[in-house]
């Protein structure tokens, strides 16, 4: 679910109106995504057939053998276990970030839905920012400011901030 939204948010943040024309584009996408947990995508496991090459030809890995659909599911199958047992041991209690002064962040938004605007809640970015740490408040407390300027943004706990980074494209093993 997360990933639907995330996709509806990319396709359809100008122009909310648009999420129905999308829905054919995004079920596509998802089926041709090789996903993490198995290692493939849902076309080839559900389908036995081969996924679209989505890349150019140029970086496409010449005399590649397909497996067969039984490897490609016990292949899955031994990904999706390996990815239950870590998730098992993982902590589930959740601490709270310290920021630094300078760090920069972004910011939950409190979104709502408008029928004025045409604006669906769902569709509206999950975060606002990028700020930066102009002050720590108190233990988890800080204040924002524009990154820019010296412009004030205002006071916010660190369960509502996030460390912004850019984003990093390396494949994880399964």
């Amino acid at each position: 679910m997360k990933e639907l939204s995330r996709l509806f948010r990319t396709y359809c943040s100008q122009q909310h109106s648009r999420w129905a024309y999308e829905v054919p584009k995004i079920q596509e996408i998802l089926n041709e995504v090789v996903h993490e947990s198995t290692g493939f995508s849902p076309r080839e496991l559900q389908f036995g057939t081969p996924r679209l090459r989505l890349l150019p030809d140029n970086l496409i890995i010449k005399n590649r053998v397909e497996p067969s659909l039984d490897v490609k599911l016990r292949l899955a199958s031994i990904c999706l276990s390996k990815r239950a047992s870590k998730r098992a041991t993982r902590n589930p209690g959740k601490k709270l970030h310290i920021f630094d002064i300078g760090d920069l962040v972004l910011l939950r938004a409190n979104n709502s839905s408008s029928a004025i605007k045409s604006e669906i809640k769902k569709f509206l970015l999950l975060f606002e920012g990028p700020f930066r740490i102009k002050k720590k408040i108190h233990d988890h407390t800080y204040l924002l400011s524009l990154p820019n300027s010296d412009e004030e943004r205002g006071i916010f706990h660190s369960s509502h901030l996030k460390l912004y980074s850019f984003p990093t494209y390396a494949a994880e093993d399964c």
